[in-house]
């Protein structure tokens, strides 16, 4: 089992859609694992919310 994890959430809003939530656990501290691992989660949701809201996908990572 990973020691740092997102687990992922999602709850119904009142006025409609969805909200995600991503609570990371399991790091000890602020140091270098935990910031490439909110970095990482931050780069994703980000072309996430392109995604939602023009439809046209995007690579999360280009060579």
């Amino acid at each position: 089992m990973d020691r740092h994890r997102a687990d992922p959430r999602t709850a119904a809003r009142p006025e409609g859609g969805i909200t995600l939530r991503f609570p990371r656990s399991g790091f000890p501290a602020v140091d270098d694992v935990y910031r490439d691992f909110t970095y990482g989660w931050a780069t994703t949701l980000v072309q996430l919310k392109s995604y939602a809201e023009t439809g046209e996908p995007a690579p999360l990572f280009t060579a």
